[in-house]
């Protein structure tokens, strides 16, 4: 194992959104900032059910997407980090990661510079009110992706996670192999790196092993629960394809494989995590 000790991130953020009154294509952001207590409820969810890192409510959090809104950047940033910090006040040995999505730069025909700017701007607010580390999650170009990287490592002392998403074919959604990735991630100074969202465990469980193959980089697996189903056209009622047990059983293999980090993404709920936090506190450790 690269690492023995392994330390869990949360799980999704919408799919609880979804069932606290945001509505399909609403801005989470927004939403959390005039729901703030729904925002410190799900953080303390995730607590409770042992997980070690919570994210910040920021995915798309960027100038970008508040453009056009009444809303400034570092209200948005500012307020759902300090929402953050009162959820772990009352526990011990628990992190905040800054969440930074993809900014999707040909969207906004964006060169490489402007699409720095809108990182490094995200990236500095996280280390002004003071998270414990930033997750570039989701990405779907190897660019855009080196790019964050960059603009974060380059303007904050922070440790850097990386998490990517990969499509059936084991290619980046711009079409790079795992390989390719890995050989330019190899080159980074960045803490972590490894999948989040894409399929459910079962199809991520070969481009994990993929990746901790050939990455020198502590590796992260949060996958979705499976591929969801709208009830009655119902996208505030989804049902994911992976329960929590079959959740679980691929999470040890994970384990088992030796990764650093764990959690969930798009359908696992508090219960998920827990499953994952019995087992390694009452099993993992026993063995």
């Amino acid at each position: 194992m690269k690492n023995k000790e392994i330390l869990i991130f949360d799980g999704a953020m919408g799919t609880i959104l979804l069932k606290n009154g945001i509505k399909k294509g609403e801005s989470s952001e927004i939403f959390g900032f005039n729901n703030k207590e729904i925002i410190l409820n799900i953080h303390k969810s995730y607590l409770d059910a042992g997980c070690d890192i919570i994210t910040t409510n920021t995915f798309l959090a960027n100038k970008l997407q508040l453009n056009d809104t009444n809303y400034s950047l570092e209200e948005i940033v500012r307020d759902a980090i300090y929402v953050a910090k009162e959820a772990i006040k009352d526990y011990e040995n628990k992190f905040i990661a800054l969440d930074i999505g993809p900014i999707i730069m040909n969207k906004y025909n964006l060169n490489e510079k402007e699409a720095y700017e809108v990182f490094k701007e995200v990236a500095l607010l996280g280390e002004k009110y003071n998270v414990d580390l930033i997750l570039l999650e989701t990405m779907m170009s190897l660019k855009e992706m080196k790019i964050g990287i960059k603009a974060c490592k380059e303007n904050t002392k922070l440790p850097v996670f990386c998490s990517m998403t990969f499509d059936r074919e084991e290619r980046s959604l711009d079409g790079n192999t795992v390989e390719k990735v890995i050989s330019e991630i190899n080159k980074l100074d960045i803490d972590a790196f490894g999948i989040n969202c894409s399929f459910g465990p079962k199809e991520s469980l070969k481009i994990v092993e993929k990746i901790y193959k050939l990455s020198n980089k502590k590796v992260i697996a949060i996958p979705n629960a499976g591929i969801p189903k709208a009830i009655n056209n119902d996208f505030n009622n989804l049902i994911y394809e992976n329960d929590e047990d079959e959740f679980l059983y691929y999470i040890k293999k994970y384990i088992d494989l030796g990764v650093s980090f764990v959690g969930g993404c798009c359908g696992t709920t508090p219960s998920y995590i827990k499953r994952i936090s019995d087992y390694i506190k009452n099993d993992l450790l026993n063995k």
